[in-house]
């Protein structure tokens, strides 16, 4: 660890790194030893794309499937993750991961747009608040496919459509 009066250069900035990446909501960590006797810890922290419930329980996800943190309610902007077979514990994993991978691809400008990511049989369906389906099919190729779906979303401007789909992002149909 490190505390305050400690000698900077017995400070050991692997393992001082280590310590703070074990964090849950840390994802990078870098630590430098600066002079005269300053220690450096630059945290860069796991971003949440998505929340899972289990009973009483609304954890916050990232898109390494990493579970940040529990909270009272979701908050505002992360969508739903929706099949979700297994919930592992604030530092754990959940599983699938392509279902967090999936939200996370999206990027943080559809996925403020949408309520929900699921993954079931294979394919990935978002629902956009108040808008249509988006119907991604396969996880691969994910941040082609979010592209491809906002461009679609931004020409369809207030057209009611009820899904889009981008599973082949080269030909995208909405109906």
């Amino acid at each position: 660890g490190v505390a305050v009066g400690d000698p900077s250069l017995r400070v050991l900035p692997g393992r001082v790194a280590d310590r703070v990446e074990a964090l849950p909501w840390v994802a990078e960590a870098r630590v430098t030893r600066e002079v005269p006797g300053a220690v450096r810890i630059e945290v860069v922290p796991r971003i949440p794309v998505g929340w899972v419930t289990a009973g009483e329980r609304t954890l916050l996800v990232d898109a390494d499937g990493i579970v940040i943190e529990r909270v009272d309610a979701p908050p505002a902007g992360v969508p739903a993750l929706v099949g979700v077979a297994d919930l592992g514990p604030v530092g754990g994993r959940i599983a699938p991961g392509s279902l967090p991978a999936s939200a996370g691809a999206l990027g943080a400008e559809l996925r403020l747009r949408v309520a929900a990511v699921a993954l079931e049989d294979g394919a990935v369906t978002v629902q956009v608040a108040n808008g249509p389906q988006l119907r991604f099919g396969t996880p691969e190729r994910m941040a082609l496919k979010a592209r491809v779906a906002a461009a679609v979303l931004a020409s369809l401007g207030d057209a009611p459509v009820t899904y889009v789909d981008v599973s082949v992002p080269a030909a995208p149909v909405s109906g």
